[in-house]
């Protein structure tokens, strides 16, 4: 009882703890999953920063270059004029390295503003079939002169191109501002190309970044990617792009700060499920260990109602025996103490009455002892064995029952034990009488069906209790109350029918009630030939 409870104990603490458990590795790996999400979210909005301040400062760039594009002596073919005024807006704006005027047909130079000479730079391809429109920048970074070239259209018809070259460094203060130290990060054109960056600048300006880069630019809109750096360090890449210039700006992240946030949840999770299934299969086992110790308590508990029930059917049968023969032994010393021997049929007729209730006595036993063999199978007759012993089942259910019994002329004869069948029918009216409370209605009726006749046992008690009917003719089965059955009245029943080679089943009646049917081999009529008896 002390280990049960010792296990009823462990499993309400289990259950009390699994949910407390799960929602824990819950909670442990939110807290990692979020404080990788954290470390992303801060790298991309540190690149929103950066690519915002660079389009605002662009923009400025491009401002004041599309201004110089339509100044009036540039429109009158004053070169020296128009080249005095962008010098005087390089004044304005110091990152302008240089501006230059060129034809856009022949490339002729109308006027450069730089010291030394630079590469011409073909405007951007168009689809076929398009024209190019009436103003356009080309934006992109430049190798060698670490500078951003913008290119407006000038003059009437777009006779000429402007071209303007601006420092990044402006754009790597952008982008150095406020960047932790060691921290990999780049300011990119639209072609994959640097414009700035936390390493080797300004070696890498107008330069092609690495395949990663290339293809998050490809992609664009923003995210996180994993990469590689031209230095070696495996990350991963915060990007967002900007939708005006088609720039973008790219901050790795060491691994570490990701990698080992999606370890350790990962680990919670597959930790806390390892957990959980042992907890859970530890109360799978407990549970089954608690129903395997209750079923042996029942089990025991059984056998010694059994052991009961047998005890006082054994002291019954024992005291019927003890009975008989003392009306055998005490009619046999009377024969033998009457010398005249005048009284000697008298009692000897008392003494062979009394051995003739000691076989029908054997008889019920072999009933119970089912299919033991050795019970003796007649042709009877059911309506002579009903009248036989109707005043015995009326005095046994008592005048509250009401008892009907019909037998056809043609089911009267079956092939049966005539003791056994005695003994069926006795232990099916007490039964019924037990299960109306010693009033209702009892019927008997035998109809022929085939080579069979088939005797129904009906009541309007309370019917059959739940479960398989089968186990009604079980051996100390009994739905009666403790110490009003032994369970063996209807185990006897089933016992003679089986023996005589017939069936019993049971249902419960239409409108409330239980219905037996009992199911023996028909016999022939005494006036028909008569087959021998298997």
């Amino acid at each position: 009882m002390m280990l049960a409870a010792r296990r009823q104990a462990i499993m309400v603490i289990g259950a009390f703890l699994l949910p407390i458990i799960v929602i824990a590795v819950v909670q442990v790996a939110n807290g990692y999953r979020q404080e990788r999400q954290a470390v992303e979210q801060a790298a991309l909005a540190e690149a929103h920063r950066i690519i915002g301040a660079s389009d605002a400062r662009l923009e400025t760039q491009l401002a004041a270059a599309m201004v110089l594009s339509t100044t009036p002596p540039l429109a009158a073919g004053d070169w020296a004029s128009a080249k005095a005024r962008a010098e005087e807006l390089q004044v304005l704006f110091p990152d302008w390295r240089a501006v230059r005027l060129e034809e856009t047909t022949t490339g002729a130079v109308l006027f450069d503003t730089a010291r030394t000479p630079r590469p011409a730079l073909a405007p951007p391809p168009l689809p076929p079939g398009a024209s190019r429109p009436a103003t356009y920048a080309v934006n992109v970074a430049q190798a060698g002169c670490n500078c951003v070239r913008i290119e407006l259209p000038a003059g009437a018809a777009a006779r000429y191109r402007l071209l303007v070259d601006v420092d990044t460094s402006g754009f790597q203060a952008i982008l150095m501002q406020e960047l932790p130290a060691g921290v990999v990060a780049a300011l990119v054109d639209r072609r994959g190309a640097f414009i700035a960056r936390s390493i080797d600048y300004p070696g890498r300006v107008g330069t092609p970044a690495t395949q990663y880069v290339r293809a998050a630019v490809a992609r664009g809109g923003s995210g996180v990617y994993p990469g590689r750096t031209f230095e070696g360090l495996v990350n991963y890449t915060a990007y967002v792009t900007s939708p005006r210039t088609g720039w973008s700006t790219h901050i790795a992240v060491d691994r570490k700060l990701i990698d080992h946030p999606m370890f350790w949840s990962n680990a919670a999770l597959a930790l806390g499920t390892v957990v959980v299934l042992a907890i859970a299969l530890g109360l799978l086992a407990l549970a089954l260990a608690d129903r395997a110790a209750q079923r042996q308590r029942q089990e025991r508990l059984l056998q010694l109602q059994k052991a009961e029930a047998i005890g006082q059917f054994t002291s019954g049968i024992a005291h019927d025996f003890n009975n008989l023969l003392m009306v055998m032994i005490g009619n046999l010393d009377r024969i033998a103490a009457d010398p005249s021997g005048a009284r000697v049929p008298v009692l000897a007729e008392r003494a062979l009455t009394a051995a003739r209730r000691g076989s029908r006595l054997s008889n019920q036993l072999l009933s119970f002892a089912r299919g033991g063999g050795g019970a003796q199978i007649d042709r009877i007759d059911l309506a002579m064995l009903f009248d036989q012993i109707s005043e015995l089942i009326r005095e046994s259910v008592s005048a509250g029952v009401a008892v009907t019994v019909h037998v056809a002329e043609d089911a009267r004869w079956v092939f049966a034990n005539g003791d056994q069948v005695e003994r069926a029918v006795l232990n099916m009216a007490v039964n019924a009488r037990d299960a109306m409370e010693g009033a209702g209605e009892l019927s008997f009726a035998a109809r022929r069906d085939d080579d069979w006749v088939e005797l129904s046992v009906a009541d309007r008690g309370p019917g059959l209790p739940p479960g398989p009917s089968e186990q009604l003719f079980e051996a100390f089965f009994s739905t009666k109350p403790v110490g009003k059955g032994t369970g063996l009245g209807l185990a006897q029943v089933a016992g003679a029918v089986h023996q005589a080679g017939g069936t019993i089943t049971a249902a419960n009646r239409p409108g409330g009630g239980a219905l037996f049917l009992l199911r023996f081999r028909a016999a022939p009529a005494a006036d028909e030939r008569e087959g021998a008896a298997p």
